[in-house]
């Protein structure tokens, strides 16, 4: 779980990552987070039609960043 104050971090860093996406900077005050948890060892991500724990969902997310990051060093 997530304590309080990596929360506040979370929170803020997925506003700014929406605003910049949108290149609306008033979504800065309009943008809503709701944070929730899934246990690390229940299978508690549904993606591409299967479950998957937290670990599962992080090397996914790693693989596709790397990907991204590969694809724009090409452009």
């Amino acid at each position: 779980m997530l304590d309080r104050d990596k929360q506040l971090v979370v929170v803020s860093q997925l506003t700014e990552v929406i605003a910049k996406a949108a290149g609306d900077d008033g979504l800065l005050q309009r943008t809503w987070v709701m944070l929730t948890e899934a246990e690390a060892e229940a299978d508690g991500w549904g993606l591409w039609g299967r479950a998957h724990n937290n670990d599962e969902l992080a090397d996914v997310a790693r693989a596709q960043i790397a990907e991204l990051q590969a694809k724009a060093a090409q452009a």
